[in-house]
């Protein structure tokens, strides 16, 4: 999946740095120490990226969905392809009956001469009847022929007329795919802006340094930096945490990391 598709239909980079715009309103020069006080703020950023993570997965879901199906890809070949092929035997059937009027032409016009009475040498009227013996000969062949390809068309078509109708179902229940995800799409657009209208304001109150450790493990952690606890484990890796991690008071003095995934937790 392009990261193109998503910032090309929600409007937004997955991967831009979050902290950009907060470091420009003059963050960078109020860095303080990282203490437990932020942990509800980050806790509150990271429900709104999660928000946000959900869309673009969503999208690319969608996007996947969405592709053209690869039994189509192959129908939509096949039936160009025989359609080419039922174009060359039209052709080559069309030319052959082209070719059989011009030689009835030529018998007709040479019977006429014939039987006209102009010829009385034995010569000329055998050399004659000899021609047009051959032109029937040739026409013969080439009836032959013209009716070959209209059977092989006919068969074709068979096979053909379905595929068409097959294909023309396919790719009509696609493009309604499309359509829904493009409807779908101005939804998603919609609370993606929202969301990030909500991400500048809230980043904006917090420090930098909290920010910076939030958008490092963001970035690292598959775009879960902070997370709960249940029942004595992480509920971002699952994993059981020491007893004097998951009872640690509220107001302990530092914030908390699970052990094993580095996530920051909260206790809730």
């Amino acid at each position: 999946m392009r990261k193109n598709d998503i910032v090309g239909i929600l409007g937004i980079s997955c991967e831009q740095d979050w902290t950009t715009e907060c470091y420009n309103q003059g963050e960078r020069s109020k860095r303080g120490t990282f203490c437990v006080n932020d942990i509800e703020k980050l806790y509150a950023l990271q429900l709104i990226d999660s928000q946000r993570l959900r869309i673009i997965r969503q999208v690319k879901n969608l996007l996947e969905q969405t592709r053209e199906p690869q039994d189509l890809v192959e129908l939509r070949s096949k039936v160009v392809s025989m359609q080419q092929e039922q174009e060359h035997l039209s052709t080559n059937q069309k030319a052959a009956d082209a070719q059989v009027n011009i030689v009835k032409e030529k018998i007709a016009a040479n019977q006429q001469v014939l039987t006209g009475g102009e010829l009385t040498d034995p010569r000329e009227i055998a050399t004659l009847q000899s021609m047009i013996n051959e032109l029937e000969v040739n026409k013969a062949a080439l009836e032959e022929r013209a009716l070959a390809a209209l059977l092989e068309y006919e068969d074709n078509n068979k096979v053909f007329q379905p595929l068409q109708e097959q294909l023309a179902s396919q790719n009509a229940e696609w493009e309604q795919a499309k359509s829904e995800f493009k409807a779908l799409q101005v939804e998603m657009a919609a609370e993606m802006e929202e969301l990030n209208r909500k991400r500048r304001n809230h980043a904006l109150k917090m420090k930098a340094s909290a920010l910076e450790v939030y958008e490092d493990l963001l970035r690292r952690k598959n775009g879960i930096a902070v997370t709960t606890i249940s029942n004595s484990s992480c509920d971002a890796c699952f994993m059981s945490l020491p007893i004097s991690v998951a009872t640690a008071p509220p107001n302990h003095d530092a914030y908390l990391n699970c052990p094993s995934c580095g996530r920051i937790l909260v206790q809730r």
